[in-house]
């Protein structure tokens, strides 16, 4: 009898760790599917992410591509005039210069008159001179800061890839869990197994020393050898 007891006992504390084990197995299961999920709709966000970065970088390029070639015609342009502004601007001066010396040699304008007059003509035409190159310099700035002004355009505000942060992971407890509930169901077994023969041996004990009282009871009311007995318990 107390080893049925203890053999209920165990029964019911193994089945009880299975179902423990069944419904940790469960969750861990759910654990990694939900993990699953996340890791790849992050990928897929991802995926998008740099989609929209690769086509920022390309919007990118034309933009800087438009800009280099619009300052390249522009300064192109810009040193093509000047080179032939200064070139007919030279031989305008060398022309106006001869006339000049022509006419004074005409007028028969000699000294410090003739030299004062052919001070003055090269010195206008050296502002002049002094004039257009600033200018000159002045459109290729102007040509330099369009240039920025059409980089400036460009986008660099790239979104960050989103990192994936696993959960904290327990791992399946469910093995862990059926060990702990064998161990347990064989401990309850043996200490109810245990406890029931303590408890068996105890009533027997009780029972007999009953009868003997009784017996001793009976003896003492005269009831002796071949007569009738006392009844027995």
């Amino acid at each position: 009898m107390p080893l049925i007891m203890g053999g209920m006992m165990a029964a019911s504390a193994i089945m009880g760790g299975q179902q423990q084990a069944q419904q940790a197995a469960q969750q861990y299961a759910q654990q990694q599917w939900a993990e699953f999920s996340k890791k790849m709709q992050i990928q897929k966000q991802n995926r998008q992410i740099a989609k929209k970065n690769a086509m920022q970088w390309q919007q990118n390029k034309f933009i800087a591509q438009a800009a280099n070639k619009s300052r390249a015609e522009r300064d192109f342009y810009i040193r093509l005039n000047y080179k032939n502004e200064t070139g007919e601007f030279s031989r305008n001066v060398t022309a106006t210069n001869d006339r000049l010396l022509g006419y004074l040699n005409a007028k028969n304008v000699k000294g410090q008159t003739a030299k004062q007059l052919m001070r003055q003509s090269l010195e206008s035409a050296q502002k002049a001179s002094v004039n257009k190159r600033l200018n000159y310099e002045n459109q290729l700035r102007s040509s330099e800061r369009q240039q920025q002004a059409n980089l400036a355009k460009r986008n660099f505000g790239y979104n960050d890839q989103i990192q994936f942060m696993p959960g904290l992971d327990m791992g399946n407890q469910s093995g862990n869990i059926m060990k702990a509930a064998i161990g347990q169901g064989i401990l309850s077994g043996a200490m109810g197994a245990y406890g029931a023969a303590q408890t068996q041996g105890l009533m027997s004990a009780q029972a007999k020393a009953a009868e003997s009282q009784a017996n001793a009871m009976w003896s003492a009311a005269g009831y002796g050898a071949g007569g009738m007995g006392p009844p027995r318990f």
